[in-house]
């Protein structure tokens, strides 16, 4: 058992961070997550929200293009609805910002 958890740079059930993640994968994590909760300050979790679920839209459609992955009625048909769902998101974020009635800088980058 021991050799199975050496072999992963895991000794006696002790993660070795110093060989599993460079200082380079670390402040990249830190970036990342930094960058995060940056974007929910400025913009609103909803949105961001919504930016995680509709950048998974292109990678399902080349997942059905490049890849040759069998096309199915119902990933079609997941991949509309995510499309629709990201326009009926934007139109009504647009509407709601006609009826306040301003576009200014703190309007458009929070809500």
């Amino acid at each position: 058992m021991a050799d199975f958890y050496g072999a992963g740079g895991v000794e006696d059930g002790n993660p070795n961070l110093d060989t599993e993640f460079s200082w380079e994968i670390r402040k990249a994590t830190i970036f990342i997550s930094y960058a995060s909760a940056w974007c929910i300050r400025i913009t609103s979790p909803t949105t961001y929200s919504m930016v995680g679920a509709l950048n998974k839209l292109p990678i399902a459609v080349s997942g059905l293009l490049i890849f040759e992955k069998e096309v199915t009625k119902g990933g079609v048909l997941a991949i509309l609805m995510g499309f629709g769902s990201g326009v009926v998101y934007a139109s009504a974020k647009k509407e709601s910002r006609v009826l306040r009635g301003g576009w200014g800088r703190r309007e458009i980058l929070r809500d």
